[in-house]
């Protein structure tokens, strides 16, 4: 009997090194992602009398990439400005059972994203984000990841 799906989510972490392009609305680079898709629960059974001994972690399952990024917004300036993003690349699908990998599999995919951002004066912002991801993996297909992000100039 399971308790939960692998596709309740988790933490998503993010990195990307990203230059202005000709236009200063235009920027590109790598970005590096790493999310958690979550896990899937079981119970534990006494393997002399199959008495539950009680819930346990029967599979967790985690989406790794590297992909190409460009992002549209406003010349740099403070106050608040819409963000927009998008990626293309690949992505490594992995699944274990605490700790232990028990399957890897490699997809190509894409994201976009929307945003708000707050510009500083010190050439540095802050924005909220909302990143969605279609994976080309049956496993993961897609989900939406929802970030704040950092960025300086």
């Amino acid at each position: 009997i399971t308790s939960a799906e692998v596709n309740e989510g988790g933490l998503a972490l993010g990195l990307a090194g990203l230059w202005l392009l000709d236009d200063p609305r235009f920027s590109a680079g790598a970005m590096l992602l790493a999310d958690d898709m979550g896990s899937e629960t079981g119970e534990l059974l006494d393997p002399n009398d199959g008495h539950p001994m009680g819930t346990t972690e029967i599979l967790h399952r985690a989406v790794y990439g590297l992909l190409f990024r460009l992002d549209v917004a406003p010349p740099p300036g403070k106050g608040w400005a819409p963000l927009g993003s998008g990626t293309w690349g690949g992505y490594q699908v992995v699944d274990d059972v605490r700790g232990t990998v028990t399957n890897v599999e490699y997809a190509t995919g894409f994201s976009l994203a929307a945003g708000l951002r707050y510009g500083f004066r010190t050439n540095s912002a802050l924005a909220g984000v909302v990143r969605y991801h279609r994976v080309f993996d049956e496993r993961v297909g897609r989900y939406i990841a929802f970030g704040g992000e950092f960025t300086w100039e």
